[in-house]
């Protein structure tokens, strides 16, 4: 019998307009759950596989309150990324019978799940991911609580919980992905995703090796009866891959009036498109030629953008206050090994 697995998600506030493709992802990943706790009463065609709670966030607040004997510090929706950590003793409720329980997020889609995360594989590792847009955790009381655990004599995780400045490092991430392979966890970090760089207009992966940045050149995707491919050209033959999932990071996606969910479409930048025929290189070119990501840089200029900043620089001040250093800024991922990226020794 395969595992079972849930997403838990809260999220408050309007879903992004591509939120349908979302679901139709999640439909056809059938054997895998999603729980969403919102406050948007909006109608879309929830799958069987994706169940909603409408509640508050204030309801949330409460619930995450309750099970720490300290003041959290959760004011606004997106401070719950620093409790993602906790979702397995938070909403404990929800994870009965389930063998994993995860958080993800919702500006992704998903391709087939279960060809990448097989029995064998969830058998085989306490943590699925080491990238907190897809995680999961196997569903025991030991490695639900094991964020709790210090890291060089710090509780990090209440810092993080009460702290109005946040943590320098992302909970959910760089401490957490630290703090298993210090405890002899392991993680599973070989999931086939497409993580999308940020300051690049046309689709370009993070992550992978320097031998693979020609695939960057020219490349979309294809997402057909819930299969995700990436398609790229190579000297002059169209090449594809099986991906787990696309994640847009901050991405504006835009689908036309005239666009229609369906069982097959196009992911190009930075838009969705219905498509019928084969897809042929030319349609490969033509969809990547070199463009000025003109949002992103007028977005690089706007008072969120700067208030964030200040945010994170403000969260490093008051750490090293505190202890009197501050962790290590966080550095490209490299396997085999987490211990560069949180050293609580490093003084700067």
């Amino acid at each position: 019998m395969s595992n079972r697995v849930l997403f838990i998600i809260p999220y408050f506030g309007r879903f992004h307009n591509y939120f349908q493709l979302w679901l139709q992802s999640c439909k056809y990943n059938p054997t895998i759950n999603w729980l969403i706790l919102t406050d948007d009463k909006s109608i879309y065609d929830y799958p069987s596989n994706v169940n909603v709670i409408y509640t508050t966030f204030d309801e949330v607040v409460k619930q995450v309150q309750a099970c720490y004997d300290f003041p959290v510090v959760l004011t606004n929706p997106y401070q719950l990324c620093e409790f993602k950590v906790a979702y397995g003793e938070v909403f404990s409720g929800y994870t009965i019978g389930y063998d994993f329980w995860g958080h993800c997020d919702i500006d992704v889609i998903w391709g087939n799940l279960r060809r990448h995360l097989t029995d064998d594989i969830l058998q085989s590792f306490s943590k699925i991911s080491w990238r907190g847009h897809l995680t999961l955790y196997k569903n025991t009381e030991h490695i639900n609580k094991l964020y709790r655990t210090p890291i060089e004599g710090i509780d990090y995780y209440k810092y993080a919980f009460s702290n109005p400045t946040g943590f320098p490092l992302a909970p959910d991430e760089r401490a957490i992905n630290y703090l298993y392979e210090t405890e002899g966890e392991k993680i599973y970090k070989d999931l086939m995703f497409a993580d999308l760089k940020i300051r690049s207009y046309n689709f370009s992966l993070l992550h992978f090796p320097p031998e693979d940045d020609y695939k960057n050149e020219h490349q979309i995707f294809l997402w057909e009866n819930g299969n995700l491919q990436r398609l790229y050209t190579h000297n002059g033959v169209v090449h594809k891959e099986d991906f787990a999932y696309i994640h847009f990071l901050k991405r504006q996606m835009t689908i036309d009036k005239t666009f229609k969910v369906s069982n097959r479409f196009l992911i190009i930048p930075n838009k969705f498109l219905n498509v019928k025929d084969e897809v042929t290189q030319e349609i490969i070119m033509y969809f990547s030629k070199p463009k000025l990501y003109w949002s992103y840089l007028f977005e690089r200029f706007s008072v969120n953008y700067l208030f964030s900043k200040l945010k994170y620089f403000q969260s490093k001040k008051t750490f090293k206050k505190k202890y009197g250093f501050v962790p290590l800024k966080a550095i490209k991922f490299q396997l085999p090994s987490y211990k560069t990226i949180f050293n609580f020794n490093e003084q700067n």
